[in-house]
């Protein structure tokens, strides 16, 4: 139904040690569309089920308003990419604290160059700009406890 992203920035010192003293997860955030997009390249996955899974399907099943499907009063989120770009991840890229990915060296087809949020940039050809802005997220309904 959705396509998410685990977020754990733990350094490789943290997560070399024995278990069950390293930390589970890793960083995933940044990394999670560029490696959808490849794999839309691979015909591994749509462009339309992808648009579904990272955006229309979290904002139904979350409740979230204004989010998810670009309409007149929404939040404007877009991202917009080169889906025929070639580029390698690399540890210069990565914005995590923790600054390392599993994708390091990686080789992926499909590059995202420009992130509105709100319709502001928060990425313009393909680096951060301005401050972060994030805000409280209205819902639709009240989530159980």
């Amino acid at each position: 139904d959705v396509i998410g992203s685990d977020h754990a920035p733990h350094t490789l010192e943290e997560k070399g040690r024995p278990y069950p003293q390293s930390p589970s997860g890793m960083p995933g955030v940044q990394t999670l569309l560029p490696i959808m997009l490849d794999w839309v390249n691979k015909g591994a996955i749509d462009i339309s089920t992808l648009v579904r899974m990272t955006s229309e399907n979290p904002s139904r099943l979350y409740g979230l308003r204004d989010k998810g499907w670009l309409t007149p009063g929404g939040h404007a989120d877009l991202v917009l990419v080169d889906m025929e770009a070639e580029w390698e991840v690399t540890a210069d890229w990565l914005q995590s604290k923790c600054g390392w990915s599993p994708y390091t060296g990686c080789h992926l087809r499909g590059r995202v160059e420009h992130v509105l949020l709100r319709g502001s940039f928060a990425v313009r050809e393909r680096d951060l700009t301005g401050s972060p802005s994030g805000k409280p997220v209205r819902f639709s309904w009240k989530p159980s406890r």
